[in-house]
């Protein structure tokens, strides 16, 4: 059987193997599992080596049983040999031994070490679907259509250069082309219109980021998860997965690494005041820590959460009030800058995975896993469930700055609008199938630009109405988008170290 995916595990996990490839081909992608795909009559080993040989990836089911098992180091070595993608999945808190981190201790790992195993699992396909999916030309420079008005369109290539094919005029508008219209007086009005056209570009060109996009050196292979910008943009930080805290001075060009104090691998978000002298993260059981000296040294808070993993933080710009969210319907809530964290009655037991509020702190939202959306307008204290108009998981909540104009993304291209404070929500349509992770306007919420998964980033010019796709350069799971409230300059993030930077020189 032709497959993509190969799946290394010790029969003593058979249980969620199963599921893995269940999980996976459910999504079109094929996989080769044992016993399952053994030929009768066919020796063992020799199954499992052309398997390992023929497929792409191999994903490692990674616990106390595949480490201490000969085979599973032989199909690794096998898989390296044969330059197969290596993608452990580690579901135990255990390190691997000397002979298996030789092949895998550069690998990126992917950790499902806290429960649902079915939210890593989702993770997981995500990320193979993303290393499997070819980058196609025409994603990337897509074919322009003949123009139907006088002027030229816009194409969402990277330079977004006007849809002109050589040798052919713009048609003119109705009612103004003859029969025996004289050629030259179309040509004129060709060229007219194309310098309108191009001054029109260039003009509009300069005004936001987002058209073109470069890889920034992050000095980490893990994923980065959440980003945070200072002021006019200077200053960024990042959200190591590992526990990192990562920051740039220079808008994002080079980036260093501080601990942030989150343990066993799980910062998942990242948020400060506007001056950069108090910042939070947050992430795996429950952990939050802050730093009160930008980021130097960084001190654990008590979260009164249990053992959730909290998921994203947001505050107002003077850190007086935050608020974070994340599993089983988690709502946390400071109002003494972080010092202490009272947890809040969200009605749901939905995993929330996003929290937005206005500058004043005074309106709230949140949003999450079947399509919940929460709205408090007590600033955090009570919490209304709005209806969203969609099950499908909502993984990112933003809005303008008044409040009023609010967007929220999430899985297979989901974008949502609500334009009287979140109280009512409409579907737009996105133009992709792709899951969505994370979405960010301008202030006065006239663009957006989200990301997702296979390096997919959107832009809008207009509130959300229309999507052109942008080339990424990447097939990276993107986490994160931010930027300045101008939308001036722009960073996204992502899986393996991924840091991308936009600004509207480019």
């Amino acid at each position: 059987m032709a497959h993509d995916v190969f799946i290394s595990h010790s029969a003593k996990d058979k249980t969620i193997a199963d599921a893995v490839c269940a999980a996976l081909e459910s999504e079109g992608v094929r996989c080769w599992i044992a016993p399952r795909d053994v030929m009768p009559g066919m020796e063992w080993g020799r199954s499992i080596i052309e398997a390992i040989e023929q497929a792409k990836i191999m994903v490692l089911l990674f616990t106390a049983n595949s480490n201490a098992s000969p085979q599973i180091r032989r199909e690794v070595e096998r898989a390296v040999n044969h330059d197969v993608a290596i993608l452990p999945f580690r579901i135990e808190n255990i390190l691997p031994d000397k002979s298996l981190e030789y092949f895998i201790g550069n690998v990126h790992w992917l950790d499902a070490l806290t429960p649902p195993i079915e939210k890593h699992i989702e993770r997981l396909v995500g990320t193979v679907k993303a290393l499997l999916a070819p980058v196609h030309a025409e994603e990337m420079w897509p074919t322009p259509r003949r123009p139907k008005q006088s002027a030229p369109e816009m194409v969402s290539g990277a330079d977004e250069a006007p849809a002109i094919i050589p040798g052919q005029l713009f048609e003119a508008s109705p009612g103004r082309q003859t029969a025996g219209r004289n050629w030259l007086f179309g040509a004129l009005g060709t060229a007219v219109l194309l310098c309108a056209s191009l001054a029109l570009y260039y003009g509009l060109r300069s005004n936001v980021a987002g058209a073109q996009w470069v890889m920034r050196h992050s000095g980490t292979s893990n994923d980065v998860n959440s980003i945070f910008t200072i002021g006019d943009g200077k200053q960024v930080w990042a959200g190591d997965g590992g526990g990192w805290a990562l920051v740039s001075s220079d808008g994002g060009a080079t980036w260093t690494s501080r601990f942030a104090g989150i343990y066993d691998g799980g910062l998942a978000s990242i948020f400060g005041t506007s001056n950069g002298k108090k910042l939070w993260v947050s992430g795996f059981m429950a952990q939050i820590s802050e730093s009160d000296d930008g980021g130097v040294t960084w001190t654990h808070r008590d979260s009164n959460a249990g053992r959730e993993f909290l998921s994203s933080i947001f505050g107002t710009s003077d850190g007086m009030r935050v608020w974070i969210v994340g599993s089983n319907g988690t709502i946390l809530q400071s109002d003494d800058e972080g010092g202490t964290w009272i947890p809040q009655n969200s009605g749901t037991s939905n995993w929330l995975y996003s929290v937005f509020a206005t500058s004043d702190g005074a309106h709230v939202w949140a949003a999450g896993e079947g399509g919940a959306i929460l709205e408090s307008d007590d600033g955090g204290k009570h919490w209304t469930a709005r209806s969203s108009g969609t099950k499908s998981e909502l993984r990112s909540i933003f809005g303008a700055g008044d409040g009023k104009h609010l967007w929220a993304v999430g899985k297979k291209g989901t974008v949502l609008e609500s334009d009287d404070g979140g109280s009512t929500w409409s579907a737009l349509k996105s133009g992709t199938d792709q899951d969505l992770r994370s979405i960010f306007s301008t202030r006065d919420g006239e663009h957006l630009w989200c990301v997702g998964a296979g390096g997919v980033i959107l832009q809008s010019d207009d509130a959300g109405a229309t999507w052109k796709m942008r080339n990424s350069g990447t097939a990276a799971v993107l986490y994160a988008i931010l930027g300045t409230g101008d939308g001036k300059h722009l960073w996204a993030v992502g899986d393996n170290g991924t840091i991308l930077e936009s600004d509207s020189g480019n």
